[in-house]
């Protein structure tokens, strides 16, 4: 417990879910990468994106593995916590 105290530092994520893939290809999940450097964001400090992908629904209700179009797919950075670093909506916006 914290006890009102602020963190060292945070996981900020963003994502969101879309549908279209093909489904026989739309099989592994929790795949994690990341396709950039440290990026230098100046006054608002230096951070690296990752990627996590899954596809939507498999295992539930008797879905099988390649029965599903949708995948969730999140990009996320951990950082310090100061009150400088890039918001939500920067990251969304990079995302």
């Amino acid at each position: 417990q914290r006890y009102g105290r602020k963190p060292d530092g945070v996981c900020a994520v963003v994502g969101s879910c879309a549908g279209g893939y093909e489904k026989e290809s739309n099989l592994l999940g929790d795949i994690i990468y990341t396709n950039n450097e440290i990026q230098d964001k100046g006054p608002n400090g230096k951070l690296q994106y990752f990627w996590e992908a899954f596809p939507v629904g498999i295992g539930r209700n008797g879905n099988e593995p390649g029965s599903s179009d949708v995948k969730t797919t999140y990009m996320f950075t951990y950082m310090d916590a100061e009150k400088d670093r890039p918001s939500l909506t920067t990251l969304m916006d990079d995302y």
